[in-house]
C-alpha cells in the first residue's frame, strides 16, 4: 500500500515538473525514439533466432581457446617503418579485391589454427600464389603438438608430444596461438590442402612420419607481431598483406546479434582468434549493444560458421578494450625449397638477447639430396625483437674449417628486420655445394635490444618440449670466441638453411642404389627411392610395405623391388634389369659375380635369382672355391629335376 502511495505521489511530482519545463523538452523525454541501426536481417531479430544462435556457438563462445602470451614481444616503434605509404580510405574490405574469403566452423578450441591459415590464405591470395583454396586445420594443430623427424638436421628425440592419454581430440581442445602456427608452418609442417588431412578426421592421428612436411599447397615465407592499438598501423597491415590476426574477449555477453557487433568496454582476457579483413571508420556505435564513445568498428571473419554475425563475419568497435596487445600478418611463399635445415625443433620458444649487438650462428652439414649437389637459396630467422638491423654471412666449414675462415658469400647480406617475428632472407645466386658440405650460417643482430629464439625443454600444462642441442651445431660469441651454445645449453638457434637440389643427369641405378645404402633411416631410404626410380612421392601404404618387407629381405630386393613393379616397367619398357642388379650386387658384396651368373645360365640355363646369388657369394668368401661351386650346381635339386624331366638336349 504504502509503494503505491509513493509511485503515485512520483508522478504527480514528474508530471508537475514536465508542466514547468517548455514543450519542446518535454515531448524530447516523451518520444525518445530508438536508434537507427543497421540490422543484419533489415529488422531485429527474434528471441527464437537468437537462441537459435546461442545455442550453436555456445561450446565457443568465451571459452578461452586461445591461450596466454608467455613472453613480451619487443616492438621499436620509432625505428620500425610504416607498411608502405598507403592512403587509407574511411572503408575497406578484401573481398572488394576480389578475394574469396570462406567461413569455417570450428568444434574444438583450436581458432588459431582458423585464423593464422586464414591469415596465410587471404596473403597467398592477393599475391596470386594460390586461390580460394580450403586448408587443413588438422593438420596445423596434429602437427603442432605431434613433432615429426622428417628434414635435415634434426635430431632424434628433440621435438614437441602431447599428453593426451590416447585422445587425439585433446590436443585440439587445448587451445594454441600465432606464434604455434608460424612455428609449426616456418618448420614447413604444411599448409596442406583440406583434403590431405580432413578436419572431421579429427579423432584420427596422422601420420608419424617425414609426410608430414610434404603435400603443402604454400609456404609461409614470414610472419609479423606488432601493435594492435595502433589504429593506422593495423590497417597498413591489412592493406599490404590482406588481413591481420587478432584476439578478443567472445563473450556474446558484449555482442548485439541484430547488427553483428561487438564491444566489450572492460580490459577481459581476450581468449579468441579471429582474422580482421577490413573497416569501416563511420560503422555507427548505435550498432552495439553498449555503446563506445565513437563511430567504428573492424570487419572480423570468424570460425563459428554462416549462422553466427552476418554470414559469418561481424563488427568489433575500434574501442574494444578486450582486444589483446599483439596483432599479427602472415606472408605466404610463392618459392617452394626442396630442403630445409633445422634444428629447432619445439613449439615452445626460449630466447637469447643483447644490448646492441647479437652474434648467432647455426651448422648444417648438406645431406638431403643424398649424393647431389645443393643451391643455398635462403635463411629464415625468428626474433624476439624488432627495429634491429642484421648482417648475414655464410661460411666453408668442410675439412674442418672455422666459422669466420672461409666465407661463401663475396659480401655480407645485410637488411631491417621491423616487427618481432619470422623472416626469410633470399640469397645471393650461384651458391653451389657439393653433398656432405659443412656450411655455417652466421648472423649479426644490432639494435637497443637484439635477440633469437631457441627452441627449449620445458612443458606447458600438457604440452611437452624437449630440445637436443648436440655438438657443433649451434654458436654463440662470447668475448671474442664462438663457444657451443648447444652442447653448453641443450638448445639450438631458430635459423634455418633453405636449399635446391641442383638439376643433373640422371643418376644411373648403380649410383642410385650407392646412395640408397648410405641413408641410414629406412623410411627415408624407401622415400628415395621412389623419387629417383618411379619419380614420386611414395605414399603412405607404400612406404609402410617395404619398411616391412626390407626387415625381412636384403636391400638388394628392395631394390629389385622397385624394378620389378609394374610402375617401373611401364615407364622403362624392354630395359634388361638382371645385369644392373648384379653390379648392385657386386658394389653391395664387394666381391665379382660373372662366374657365378655364368653358372646360372650354362648349368641352369636361366638367369640367376638374388637370393641365390647372394647364397652362393657368400659360399665363395667362405673358402669355396669356384669349381666346387660349379659341383654343386650339378647336383642341385633343380639340376636334377631339370635333367630328369628332359629339360636339356643330349
Amino acid at each position: 500500500m504504502r509503494r503505491c502511495k509513493i509511485a503515485g505521489l512520483a508522478l504527480i511530482t514528474l508530471a508537475g515538473c514536465l508542466c514547468c519545463m517548455g514543450r519542446t523538452q518535454a515531448a524530447d523525454i516523451r518520444e525518445d525514439p530508438a536508434p537507427e541501426r543497421d540490422y543484419v536481417l533489415g529488422r531485429p531479430m527474434t528471441e527464437e533466432e537468437i537462441r537459435e544462435i546461442e545455442a550453436a556457438v555456445a561450446p565457443f563462445s568465451g571459452a578461452g581457446g586461445y591461450l596466454e602470451e608467455d613472453s613480451a614481444l619487443m616492438y621499436a616503434r620509432e625505428s620500425a617503418p610504416m607498411a608502405a605509404n598507403l592512403e587509407l580510405p574511411r572503408s575497406y574490405d578484401a573481398r572488394g579485391e576480389g578475394i574469396e574469403i570462406g567461413i569455417e566452423t570450428q568444434r574444438y578450441g583450436d581458432c588459431w589454427a582458423f585464423a593464422a591459415l586464414d591469415l596465410l590464405q587471404i596473403n597467398g591470395q592477393k599475391q596470386g600464389i594460390i586461390g580460394g583454396q580450403n586448408l587443413s586445420e588438422r593438420h596445423l594443430v596434429y602437427y603442432t603438438y605431434h613433432s615429426v623427424c622428417g628434414t635435415p638436421g634434426q635430431q632424434p628425440g628433440e621435438g614437441t608430444s602431447f599428453l593426451d592419454n590416447g585422445q587425439v581430440t585433446q590436443c585440439f581442445w587445448n587451445g594454441g596461438k600465432y606464434d604455434y602456427a608460424v612455428r609449426s608452418l616456418g618448420s614447413y609442417l604444411g599448409a596442406v590442402p583440406e583434403d590431405a588431412a580432413p578436419y572431421p578426421d579429427a579423432a584420427i592421428p596422422l601420420s608419424d612420419s617425414g609426410e608430414a612436411y610434404e603435400a603443402a599447397c604454400i609456404r609461409l615465407k614470414g610472419a609479423s607481431a606488432f601493435p594492435a592499438d595502433d589504429r593506422d598501423l593495423l590497417k597498413r597491415m591489412i592493406l599490404q598483406y590482406g588481413a591481420a590476426g587478432i584476439t578478443y574477449c567472445s563473450s556474446t555477453s558484449f555482442y548485439e546479434y541484430s547488427t553483428a557487433a561487438q564491444y566489450c568496454p572492460s580490459d577481459m582476457r581476450a581468449d579468441h582468434a579471429v582474422t580482421v579483413i577490413g573497416w569501416d571508420d563511420d560503422y555507427r556505435r548505435e550498432n552495439f549493444k553498449i555503446r563506445p564513445e565513437a563511430d567504428g568498428a573492424w570487419l572480423v571473419q570468424n570460425s563459428w560458421g554462416t549462422v553466427f554475425g552476418d554470414q559469418g563475419f561481424f563488427w568489433l568497435s575500434y574501442e574494444d578494450a578486450s582486444i589483446a596487445e599483439n596483432a599479427y600478418v602472415l606472408e605466404a611463399g610463392s618459392e617452394f625449397y626442396d630442403y630445409i635445415y633445422q634444428c629447432d625443433n619445439t613449439v615452445l620458444d626460449h630466447w637469447e638477447t643483447a644490448r646492441g649487438e647479437l652474434q648467432v650462428a647455426n651448422c648444417y652439414t648438406l645431406e638431403g639430396t643424398w649424393g647431389c649437389q645443393e643451391t643455398l637459396r635462403a635463411v629464415n630467422v625468428t626474433v624476439p625483437a624488432g627495429g634491429v638491423s642484421y648482417r648475414l654471412d655464410l661460411y666453408d666449414l668442410s675439412g674442418g674449417k672455422n666459422l669466420g675462415e672461409q666465407a661463401l658469400l663475396p659480401e655480407p647480406v645485410t637488411g631491417q628486420i621491423a616487427w618481432p617475428g619470422n623472416v626469410t632472407i633470399e640469397l645471393p645466386e650461384g651458391l653451389v655445394m657439393a653433398y656432405g658440405s659443412r656450411v655455417g650460417v652466421a648472423l649479426i643482430l644490432y639494435g637497443e635490444v637484439a635477440g633469437i629464439y631457441t627452441d627449449t625443454t620445458r612443458s606447458s600444462g600438457r604440452t611437452v618440449c624437449r630440445s637436443e642441442g648436440g655438438i657443433g651445431t649451434s654458436y654463440l660469441m662470447k668475448d671474442g670466441r664462438w663457444e657451443d651454445y648447444g652442447a653448453a645449453t641443450g638448445r639450438n638457434f631458430r635459423i634455418k638453411l633453405l636449399t635446391d637440389q641442383v638439376e643433373q643427369g640422371a643418376l644411373s641405378i648403380s649410383e642410385i642404389y650407392e646412395n640408397y645404402l648410405r641413408i641410414e633411416e629406412e623410411q627415408q631410404g624407401i622415400q628415395y627411392l621412389y623419387r629417383q626410380l618411379l619419380h614420386r612421392r611414395g605414399e603412405a601404404r607404400g612406404l609402410a610395405y617395404w619398411q616391412e618387407y626390407r626387415q625381412a629381405q636384403e636391400p638388394i630386393m628392395v631394390l629389385a623391388g622397385f624394378l620389378w613393379s609394374s610402375e617401373y616397367r611401364q615407364e622403362h619398357p624392354g630395359e634388361q634389369t638382371g645385369p644392373v642388379l648384379a653390379r648392385c650386387i657386386e658394389m653391395q658384396t664387394g666381391q665379382p659375380v660373372g662366374e657365378i651368373c655364368q653358372l646360372y645360365q650354362n648349368i641352369l640355363e636361366r638367369e640367376y635369382d638374388i637370393p641365390g646369388l647372394l647364397y652362393w657369394l657368400e659360399r665363395r668368401k667362405e673358402g669355396m672355391s669356384i669349381q666346387e661351386t660349379e659341383k654343386l650346381f650339378y647336383q642341385s635339386p633343380e639340376y636334377l629335376n631339370k635333367m630328369e624331366e628332359g629339360h636339356f638336349d643330349t
